[in-house]
């Protein structure tokens, strides 16, 4: 095979000519190297143009400036969707409210430091803002819709007091008010789900409570024996005589009074209270009086069993046509107090009641009193003792007494119903029962001007006139109902019914002779009458109350 040289025009200016056949071969490199410059170019305008969207961090650069959102996100209808439910909200009386501190908020994105030929792809897009407890601060506040209600703000702690019912209350509505779900009383209202072992007594006005009722109240009363008499003779066989006092029941008229109770919560939940009561019913009072210008003949009858005479019913002369004439006044009192404190501990509680467990100490105080007098002139000539003129005082004293002092234990129960609410009561006081016998007599006799006085009536003579003081274990049964309407902010407008009761009380019929009998012998040497020996009765005091109860 035969080669052609090519001659270089540096060499020699005269040029060969390449043969025909090697000129296709020629021109396929030249085209060969141009289509791969034209790649090259295209490979580098390609790296150009994506290099400006890649975002390269240089060491002379100035200070770097965050993204900021694109406008055209921010007026996404997506985003305008919270502010138009937010301003319907508003339009129908709803407000916004802080969700709680304790509900999480998503973080907000961080840069991470890359170096100077690392890229960095974009963050995916954020998801569409929503009313929810997540959604970052910089797009949406966390809000939550809810009905606004006027009321007191209470800052820290509980609600203290008495529930209020509907819309005045800051922890129960109409709507959910004694519910199954949220009564007034219920343990989310009232605070009460846990009780600490220990009490203490503060001045917080929260702290206390209290109540004053008016009270209307009937005893049991007290029968007493005959004590005036008149009718053709007095004498209680003859079946003309009327009983003009006595042979009745006594002190037992409607009496006003009044109760007072003050209590404290001995703790912040409101579970344990110390309550102190005090209350008095007024005197009932028996009275007659009687003369010669009412009743031509007043007598006191009794049962002479004097040594010597015959026993049977006589009378003492008080007034009598052509014997004598006087007066006679019977006068009589009936008094009743009481106290108590105790500390109110709670055993069961339910949904909008609660059932405490009472103890501590009891006082009560009954009295009742019953004097007789009569003064009677003698006007019988024929009469040597008295003498004509002669005026005759005879006066009979009883004083009955009665003290307690003990302990007390029982249940109390309260229950709120919308704005009613009803509480009750039912404890005994069981201790020491003091009883006082006091019975004194006196007769005095004038005659021209002398007296002369005996220590000694008619129904109290030397055999029963000494003091008499004993000592036993008595019982006091008490119950109160008592149904309240929240009329009044922090005041319940109450009423009720209310019974207390004194097993073993002396009253004044137990301290005068059932029949009567009287020894006027000085001194009496055979029977013993008036006897010395008291009669005891069970006593009670009952009625109706009218009040306020008040709880801050």
């Amino acid at each position: 095979m035969t080669t052609w040289p090519i001659a270089h025009a540096a060499d020699s200016n005269d040029a060969r000519t390449v043969p025909p056949a090697n000129r296709s071969a020629v021109a396929t490199r030249w085209v060969r190297r141009g289509v791969m410059a034209l790649a090259t170019v295209a490979v580098f305008h390609a790296t150009a143009a994506n290099a400006q969207g890649i975002r390269m961090k240089k060491p002379d650069r100035g200070t770097y400036q965050p993204p900021v959102s694109d406008a055209a996100v921010a007026d996404d209808d997506r985003y305008r969707e919270v502010d138009d439910a937010r301003y319907h909200r508003s339009k129908a009386g709803l407000v916004d409210a802080g969700v709680d501190s304790g509900m999480t908020v998503a973080p907000e994105p961080q840069l991470r430091p890359v170096s100077h030929a690392q890229s960095v792809a974009p963050d995916p897009p954020s998801p569409i803002p929503m009313v929810s407890e997540s959604v970052p601060s910089s797009i949406a506040s966390p809000t939550v819709s809810a009905e606004a209600i006027a009321g007191d703000v209470v800052y820290g702690g509980q609600y203290y007091g008495e529930p209020a019912c509907g819309i005045e209350s800051t922890a129960c509505d109409a709507l959910t008010c004694d519910s199954g779900i949220a009564g007034c009383d219920s343990l989310t209202c009232d605070g009460c789900s846990a009780c600490r072992p220990t009490g203490y007594i503060v001045r917080a006005p929260h702290r206390w409570f209290g109540s004053i009722d008016l009270l209307s109240m009937w005893r049991k009363g007290d029968r007493l024996p005959p004590l005036v008499t008149t009718g053709s003779t007095g004498n209680l066989d003859d079946a003309d005589t009327t009983v003009l006092a006595g042979d009745r029941t006594v002190f037992e008229g409607a009496t006003m009074g009044g109760r007072l109770m003050i209590g404290t919560w001995l703790d912040e939940a409101q579970c344990r209270s110390l309550r102190f009561r005090a209350w008095a019913v007024g005197e009932d009072t028996y009275n007659f009086s009687a003369d010669e210008s009412d009743f031509n003949v007043l007598t006191r009858p009794f049962f002479n069993v004097s040594d010597g005479d015959t026993p049977g019913n006589e009378t003492l002369q008080i007034a009598f046509p052509d014997v004598a004439f006087g007066s006679v006044s019977v006068n009589g009192s009936s008094n009743v107090a009481g106290a108590d404190i105790a500390v109110y501990q709670p055993w069961m509680r339910g949904f909008a009641g609660r059932v405490d467990v009472l103890y501590g100490y009891q006082y009560m105080r009954f009295d009742e009193s019953l004097r007789i007098h009569s003064s009677s002139t003698s006007i019988d000539p024929n009469v040597t003792l008295p003498p004509i003129g002669s005026i005759i005082d005879v006066t009979d004293t009883f004083d009955a007494e009665n003290e307690f002092h003990g302990g007390q234990i029982g249940l109390a129960t309260s229950h709120t119903s919308g704005c009613w609410s009803f509480r009750s009561l039912f404890k005994f006081g069981f201790g020491s029962l003091q009883r006082g016998a006091r019975r004194s007599g006196t007769t005095v006799t004038s005659v021209d001007g002398n007296q002369s006085i005996i220590n000694e009536g008619l129904l109290v003579r030397s055999t029963n006139s000494s003091p008499l003081d004993d000592n036993t274990f008595g019982w006091i049964p008490e119950m109160d109902l008592s149904l309240g309407w929240h009329r009044f902010p922090r005041f319940d407008v109450k009423f009720g019914y209310h019974l207390i009761a004194m097993t073993d009380a002396l009253q004044v019929s137990g301290m005068i002779d059932p029949d009567l009998a009287v020894n006027s012998a000085i001194p009496p040497t055979g029977q013993q009458s008036p006897a010395l020996a008291i009669r005891t009765d069970t006593i009670y005091v009952h009625g109706i109350h009218l009040g306020l109860h008040y709880s801050y």
